[in-house]
């Protein structure tokens, strides 16, 4: 359940970031935070394998 919400926030932070790169109301630091922490939950939501079912 956790690899769709990990892929939304990761979109979300991304396009936060590029807004706050054209718009100046937002510092640009914090832009690079929210790029950084939305590539990294990409990465993560695209890559986490989840639970594996075992018939034991």
């Amino acid at each position: 359940m956790s690899k769709p919400w990990l892929i939304v926030a990761g979109i979300y932070l991304v396009i936060m970031a590029i807004a706050g790169f054209s718009v100046a109301s937002m510092p640009n630091w914090h832009a690079w935070i929210d790029l950084i922490v939305g590539i990294i939950s990409l990465a993560v939501g695209f890559m986490d394998k989840g639970k594996k079912n075992s018939a034991t």
